[in-house]
């Protein structure tokens, strides 16, 4: 179930956020003196070609619109540098429209004043600003690009935002490891999904993954519940990871990292102490993203003759989420996918080894305290991180040299089994040729006996022919 926002928090957001009824949609808001030019430093949350309709004519004029922080400007002409006008976002709300007659097969969104967070299809408003966008997606991106801006304040727009801005965001709720998305997503596969075979594997329900988006974008909470579809939760977890403007391993250490994925293939041990340096050097909030995630989908593999999501299966599939490059090129990726499934199966596999070397995120330091004592926290912080690295170090040389005399006893064992056996087939064939010698010797015997029982019956014989012989000679005749 997805409850809506609340009246009470519609109301509140409606006063925080109240402008006057005065403002011209549309036109630049600026204060005296103030240049109509975009904010150097807010980057660019989305650009594009979009159609604007007139207040006055009703015609359509296509602009070239640029969000940057909490204001929309849009261009004549997309190389322009000054910026025809501008509609702060501050105060307004954004909606999908609904199709009239004369609109039929156009793709129209309305900002207008407000309050903040209506997400129904609605009328179109005569002091809005309306747009239309070439396609259905298009109108989707644009309205929920300009939905999180809205509610960021609120704690909403989670989906794109910088890690580290939700995180700064959520610290007031205490210290954690991961986004309060996350954990929920986490908890509730922890409880209920564990056991789904397919898991992260089959998709959920597209429409549903993208209501709740919709509603976390808001600044809702959805709670889920026994009618909710795990697979539409594990969607939901591995959408937040993808739309990170920048990944889990930031694009800047995604070639390390692939450096330690090519040891790894040559020198286990040597990539194991490598890829523990690089996680251990992590910013804080990815470190604490990807130790938490790493540690979650090693219990959901240790199901996997339930779920049928092995070691390798959850790297596959959450690999390209939580390390991807920069620039996206098909060869890119071919390259790479290899490394990054190998690299993601080791950090699942050994996450205990390799984020053991850092302490977890704890309580923010109070504000306002001596700066001595500041500083020297900070100093010895840094000492107790180092500290706690070579220990890692240390102990992943232990466990690998450990590991290394087992292999070598293991196999020394199984020479001596094999040594033993070969003993043994000799002993056995020693005892069959004492006793074929045995019967030699006994047959030999037997021989000779008969031999010389055979001789002296031929004497006998021969002595007694003789005599015969002797006899009847001297016979009278």
């Amino acid at each position: 179930m997805l409850p809506t926002a609340s009246s009470k928090r519609r109301t509140f957001a409606a006063r925080y956020f109240a402008r006057s009824k005065s403002l011209v949609m549309g036109e630049p808001s600026r204060s005296p003196g103030q240049p109509p030019g975009p904010r150097g430093c807010s980057p660019v949350l989305k650009a594009g070609w979009l159609k604007k309709q007139r207040s006055i004519m009703k015609n359509w004029q296509q602009r070239w619109f640029v969000l940057r922080g909490d204001q929309l400007f849009y261009y004549k002409d997309k190389d322009e540098a000054k910026p025809q006008g501008l509609i702060s976002l501050q105060g307004t709300q954004v909606a999908q429209r609904l199709p009239g007659p004369e609109d039929v097969g156009k793709h129209l969104f309305e900002i207008s004043p407000g309050g903040a967070g209506e997400r129904e299809k609605v009328p179109a408003s005569p002091e809005g600003l309306l747009l239309m966008a070439s396609s259905q997606r298009d109108m989707e991106d644009w309205v929920q690009a300009i939905r999180r801006v809205i509610w960021a304040p609120f704690g909403g727009g989670i989906f794109g935002q910088r890690l580290e801005d939700t995180v700064h965001h959520e610290r007031k709720y205490g210290p954690r490891l991961a986004p309060l998305l996350v954990e929920q997503c986490v908890d509730f596969i922890r409880a209920r999904g564990l056991s789904e075979e397919g898991l992260f594997r089959l998709p959920g329900q597209a429409n549903l993954v993208r209501d709740l988006q919709d509603a976390f974008d808001c600044g809702e909470k959805p709670l889920f519940d026994s009618t909710t579809d795990v697979h539409t939760v594990a969607s939901l977890l591995k959408l937040y990871l993808r739309e990170l403007p920048e990944p889990v391993v930031p694009f800047a250490r995604y070639e390390d990292f692939l450096s330690c994925a090519q040891l790894l293939t040559k020198d286990e041990g040597e990539g194991t102490l490598e890829l523990a340096e690089q996680v251990s050097s992590l910013p804080l909030a990815n470190y604490n993203l990807l130790s938490y995630i790493c540690k979650f989908l090693d219990e959901v593999q240790s199901h996997s003759n339930v779920n049928k999501m092995s070691v390798q299966n959850l790297a596959t599939v959450f690999g390209p989420n939580i390390l991807r490059p920069q620039i996206e090129d098909p060869v890119t990726i071919m390259e790479g996918t290899s490394l990054v499934q190998h690299l993601m199966t080791v950090l699942i596999r050994r996450h205990s080894q390799l984020f053991s070397g850092r302490a977890p995120e704890g309580p923010a330091a109070p504000h306002g305290g001596p700066p001595c004592t500041v500083g020297w926290g900070s100093a010895l912080q840094g000492l107790v991180a180092e500290l706690r690295a070579e220990l890692c170090r240390q102990r992943t040389e232990h466990e690998l040299s450990v590991r290394r005399l087992e292999d070598g006893t293991a196999d020394l064992r199984k020479r001596m089994l094999r040594l033993e056996e070969e003993l043994d087939q000799e002993k056995k064939k020693y005892t069959m040729l004492q006793i074929r010698l045995r019967n030699s010797e006994r047959a030999r015997a037997d021989a000779e006996r008969r031999n010389q029982l055979l001789q002296e019956e031929m004497e006998e014989f021969f002595s007694t022919l003789g005599s015969l012989t002797v006899g009847a000679r001297g016979a009278p005749q």
